[in-house]
């Protein structure tokens, strides 16, 4: 269960971020996972969605979706969960919001 303000700077706890990432490696290898929007900018609220952007250049739309039907299905929450596929998007604005304001939740590099 996402747990509220339990992090004053997105709004998600520890171990809801772990929980999302346990939950999207377990769908299929991934190079990047980075919370975006106003969760990311710290300008979120209660009701603010959480946006979460895989950047992976294997994963396809139909992986987006998977993905997302499992999160939705694991983590108990009335939040919106909006999951996009980094290298799908067309909107290159989106995507420069993406990598400017992102916060890395899981980096492979990083986390081997």
């Amino acid at each position: 269960m996402i747990k509220k303000n339990e992090n004053p700077s997105n709004g998600l706890s520890q171990d809801d971020k772990e929980s999302i990432v346990r939950i999207l490696l377990e769908q299929k290898t991934i190079e990047k996972i980075l919370l975006f929007g106003s969760r990311a900018r710290k300008d979120y609220k209660s009701t603010s969605d959480i946006d979460i952007a895989i950047v992976d250049a294997q994963w396809t739309d139909r992986d987006i979706n998977l993905a997302k039907d499992a999160l939705e299905e694991k983590i108990k929450t009335p939040l919106k969960i909006d999951l996009v596929n980094y290298h799908g998007l067309k909107n290159e604005r989106l995507k420069q919001h993406i990598l400017g304001d992102g916060q890395v939740l899981y980096d492979s590099r990083k986390n081997p």
